[in-house]
Parts: structure tokens; C-alpha cells; sequence
């Protein structure tokens, strides 16, 4: 029990520890750089505390003072009733209700850090698709509010030249800061697999919001030369658009960080189960096939 105290409390300062060093790094450099180191770290943490056959769960005893709180309240209200003689005397209800409560709470450092790196990677993938795609989510998602859909391209912040510009806007966006959203991840996690499990979730994402928009223009009366002018891509060309990342080479940098690779393959490992548990897929039925993206990308990379 000694030594599970004392496990449990060092796993929780370091926790804590990696949290306030993102929270100056984000302040200091960039959000993505803090999520990043964030991430990172608590994929190390995670593997270095896995080998050992602890349990880090502790049960922690605290006093719960709210009924006294309450039955105090209730005294000072009663003042007429202290020396009651009846069973609705005023201190008897005190004695009696305001008495404390012993409550256990167990605490479980190993999920701590399964929770922390969940969150991480779920703050990580929403910031980076808000990175790719500048002001397309509000406006998507107005538009998918709308009613009635027909009366949509009547909307000022929805007329077709407005979105073409937004769709412009968005691709610009993908293909000018794509390699730094990648530059930034092979900085931190210096390993392909790692990297690829994290950049799907975004890039899913990324076309999946071309496909709510493709929907949207079906359904909200644009006309077929109205759709052409906004110019939104087929999930095909989105997919190919921000698949040219990992058809880049992996930057020259190194990192004082950097891990072996057997090391980075067992991140790549715990990062695959906690996303796959945390980051529901895209509701993208247009999807292209793995095999149809893989001839696509060889095309886009030749």
C-alpha cells in the first residue's frame, strides 16, 4: 500500500508537471507545440509505467461536512425551536441530520494518464482541422442549420461567389500549412507510424467537411453552374489534397527527445488503441477505397 501511495502520488506530479510545461510552450510558441509536447510525453509516460505489474489505484478517505453545513443553516433559522420540548426541537434535528459523512473515492493514476492522453489527442485533431480549414467550420455549420434548405443560397454569407471564396480560402490554407502541421508532428513524435495514426483522424476530418459541404450544395437549391462556381472537391480530390503530406520525406531535424525505434513503435501502439477508442470516424460515405487512394496518391506523387 506504501509503495502504491507513492506511485500513484509521482505519476500525478508528473502529470501535472507535463500539463503546466504545454501550458507555457502553447503561451510561449503555439498551441499545436504544447498539444504536441503533451502528447508526447504522456506516450512516454504511459510506456514506461506499462512493464510494471502495479497497481496504482488508491482509495482516498474525505470527510463530507455538506449535512452540517445544512443543519447549521437550518438551527439559525429555527432559533424559536432550541428549547422546544416536542420532537421538533431545533438542536435534537441538528444533532440528529448534521452529522458527517465518511466518503471513499479510488483513485487511479494508470487511467489518469489513458484519460490525459485521450483528451490531448482529441484537443490536438479539433485544433489542427480548425488550423487546415480557417473559418469553413462556423460557416458549415450554419449553413447545416438553416431552414428551410431551399431558401439557403439566398443567405448573404451563403450566396455561391461567398462560398467559392471560402473554398478557395480553405485549400490555400491546406496547402500552405499542411507541411508545417507535419514539420511540427515528426518534431515531437520522430516516428512514421505515430505520426500516421494521429494525422488520419485530422485528415478524415478535413474531408469530411468537404463532403458536408458537397451535401449542402445538393440539398440547398444550388444549381449545377452555381456547385461548379463554388468549386468544392469530390472527397477523391480532398483526400489526395491533404494526403500530400505523407508523401513528404521526413524532415533533418533531430530532436534531443528522440526515442529508439522500438520505443516509438510501441508509442505508435498505445496512440493507435487510445484514438481508435476516443476519435469516432466521419460520417464520410463518399470515402474512397484504400486501394483507390493508394493508386491515386502514387499518381499525385509522381
Amino acid at each position: 500500500p506504501t509503495f502504491q501511495g507513492i506511485s500513484q502520488e509521482a505519476l500525478t506530479l508528473c502529470m501535472e508537471s507535463v500539463k503546466h510545461a504545454s501550458t507555457i510552450i502553447s503561451s510561449t510558441k503555439s498551441p499545436l507545440d504544447g498539444e504536441m509536447f503533451q502528447i508526447k510525453h504522456l506516450l512516454i509516460l504511459r510506456e514506461q509505467i506499462a512493464p510494471f505489474q502495479v497497481d496504482f489505484t488508491v482509495k482516498e478517505m474525505a470527510l463530507d461536512f455538506s449535512k452540517m453545513k445544512n443543519a447549521a443553516f437550518q438551527l439559525l433559522n429555527k432559533r424559536t425551536r432550541l428549547f422546544s420540548l416536542s420532537s421538533n426541537n431545533a438542536i435534537l434535528e441538528f444533532l440528529l441530520e448534521g452529522s458527517l459523512e465518511v466518503r471513499e473515492q479510488w483513485l487511479d493514476s494508470r487511467k489518469d494518464v489513458d484519460r490525459g492522453l485521450k483528451a490531448s489527442c482529441e484537443a490536438f485533431i479539433l485544433h489542427a482541422t480548425h488550423h487546415l480549414l480557417p473559418n469553413f467550420l462556423p460557416t458549415l455549420e450554419k449553413s447545416e442549420e438553416w431552414k428551410p434548405k431551399e431558401t439557403l443560397k439566398e443567405q448573404v454569407w451563403a450566396k455561391p461567389e461567398v462560398l467559392s471564396s471560402l473554398v478557395q480560402t480553405a485549400i490555400n490554407s491546406i496547402k500552405s500549412r499542411l507541411p508545417g502541421l507535419q514539420a511540427t508532428m515528426q518534431l515531437y513524435l520522430a516516428n512514421r507510424d505515430t505520426e500516421f495514426i494521429l494525422y488520419r483522424p485530422i485528415k478524415n476530418n478535413v474531408v469530411g467537411c468537404f463532403t458536408r459541404l458537397s451535401q449542402l450544395l445538393s440539398s440547398g437549391g444550388y444549381t449545377m453552374d452555381e456547385q461548379t462556381l463554388v468549386g468544392c472537391p469530390s472527397p477523391e480530390q480532398a483526400y489526395i489534397l491533404v494526403s500530400s503530406a505523407t508523401l513528404l520525406q521526413p524532415t533533418s531535424r533531430k530532436t534531443s527527445t528522440e526515442v529508439p525505434p522500438s520505443a516509438s513503435s510501441a508509442q505508435a501502439s498505445i496512440l493507435k488503441t487510445e484514438i481508435s477508442s476516443v476519435i469516432p470516424q466521419p460520417v464520410n460515405p463518399a470515402q474512397p477505397s484504400d486501394e483507390k487512394l493508394s493508386t491515386e496518391e502514387s499518381s499525385a506523387a509522381r
